[in-house]
């Protein structure tokens, strides 16, 4: 089986991109998967770091740009499009998947237009302008929240989950957790956040801390300034610019405070985690907040929005989590809404499609 992966621009689209392809070249080492993006976006370094090819084309942004700006989008897209067919005509694939991103449009495109079967990703609970005008040409759509049926054609939506790293599916050794105490990660991605790393410090200050233990990514830039914090203020923390072994930290964490991008939220339902759920109040269609609030109805977060983020906000909503049996309660709901296995889900459904399986 020949695939291209389609899309990329941020971790959002590029993590669950690697998935797939991960679970396709596990499945028979004749596979192969080529990625196609900008070298705009993160794909350009992260794909050929884990190994795979990739092309390059030319594409950009319509929405919300000046007329000029849409002109410019026109024709870089035009300019997409041509260059995927190119690269389509020499690598004759069985599929192309669309995973959200400048690149998925052109090339999505051009496969419909080349009679290749299409299919895309959605991550997020309201999906993007450019997978609603795929999914009008795409033979399937997954999904990654209940929710978001309602935007596509019923027929041909599945909801599978968003892909997880399969590093993270795999079974561990000599993980114990300290039952008597509270794991809390403050996670602000692999970044890090400002305003995480700002205001959540101090929200221990009125816990016993001899209860909890806390571990902080911080991101590079903010690093020696939340570990003075944690310093002046007489709290133990393990603090981090950046964690390695997620996989593990993961499983010893019994509640997390962090941002609520859909592969956060997929990591994190998949080991069943309570979290406070601050919401990047800038992303695009504010589907973070539209991504916590499905977790939040389903008893599996709380949200805490950025312009009411300080440190008595984090308190109140962990001892929410702490109080009665709000915790156990909440982890059950969490990985009740875990789909560790989307990757296979989704490959699955390709290869039915396909008359590969």
């Amino acid at each position: 089986m020949k695939v291209i992966i389609a899309g990329g621009g941020t971790g959002g689209h590029v993590f669950p991109a690697i998935s797939i392809a991960e679970e396709i070249l596990c499945r028979n080492s004749e596979n192969k998967v080529l990625f196609i993006g900008t070298e705009k976006g993160i794909e350009k370094e992260l794909v050929k770091e884990k190994g795979y090819d990739i092309e390059f084309i030319n594409s950009g942004a319509l929405i919300g740009k000046s007329p000029l700006e849409q002109l410019e989008g026109l024709a870089s897209a035009f300019n997409g499009v041509v260059n995927s067919v190119k690269i389509l005509r020499k690598f004759r694939p069985d599929v192309v998947i669309g995973v959200g991103g400048y690149a998925s449009g052109p090339t999505v495109l051009s496969a419909f237009l080349s009679f290749v079967p299409t299919v895309v990703c959605e991550q997020n609970s309201i999906p993007g302008f450019t997978n609603r005008i795929l999914s009008k040409f795409a033979k399937k759509i997954f999904i990654t929240f209940e929710n978001s049926k309602k935007y596509f054609p019923e027929k041909k939506t599945f909801l599978t989950g968003n892909p997880i790293r399969k590093s993270l599916q795999e079974e561990s050794e000599n993980i114990s957790k300290d039952s008597n105490k509270i794991n809390i990660l403050i996670l602000g991605g692999s970044q890090g956040s400002a305003k995480l790393n700002q205001d959540i410090p101090k929200s221990f200050s009125n816990f016993d801390n001899t209860k909890l233990i806390i571990t902080h990514q911080t991101g590079k830039n903010d690093y020696d300034k939340v570990l003075n914090s944690y310093s002046e203020l007489g709290i133990k923390a393990n603090v981090y610019d950046f964690i390695d072994n997620m996989k593990e930290v993961y499983e010893k964490t019994d509640i997390i405070i962090c941002r609520s991008g859909a592969g956060t939220i997929s990591e994190i339902t998949a080991f069943g985690i309570p979290a406070i759920l601050v919401p990047f109040s800038h992303a695009a269609h504010d589907h973070q907040l539209l991504n916590a609030m499905y977790l939040e109805k389903k008893s599996a977060a709380i949200i805490v929005e950025e312009n009411n983020l300080n440190s008595q906000s984090i308190a109140r909503a962990l001892n929410k989590i702490l109080r009665n049996n709000n915790l156990k309660k909440m982890a059950e709901s969490s990985k009740a809404l875990g789909r560790p296995q989307a990757a296979g889900e989704i490959v699955n459904h390709i290869e039915s499609m396909i008359g590969k399986n």
